[in-house]
């Protein structure tokens, strides 16, 4: 082999290798471009899903609150008129067996 023919035989893989490399870092290029969009889209629906759970636990404590809430008021009204002297109407249990003994 000549030195020439060396010479274009390396200039050709080196046209080859460069070609390569051109494509593979397009290939990259939109690989990132589309990896990003994945991960935007995945932020939008964990925000969404933790807007959801804020609300469900908001909501949930809102019913807790209430429910006890309308029981101790009415422990508290009781109290009151216990306290005060005046007559009462008789307090009837509410709730499972275990609790109204």
């Amino acid at each position: 082999l000549s030195r020439g023919a060396v010479r274009r035989e390396f200039a050709a893989l080196w046209l080859g290798l460069e070609g390569a490399v051109t494509v593979a870092r397009a290939d990259l290029t939109a690989l990132r471009a589309k990896t990003s969009r994945e991960i935007e889209r995945a932020r939008t629906r964990n925000g969404i899903a933790l807007v959801a759970v804020f609300c469900a636990l908001f909501g949930f404590a809102m019913f807790l609150s209430r429910s006890i809430g309308g029981v101790l008021r009415e422990m508290g009204r009781r109290a009151r008129e216990l306290a005060s002297g005046a007559p009462t109407e008789r307090i009837v249990p509410k709730g499972p067996r275990e609790v109204r003994e």
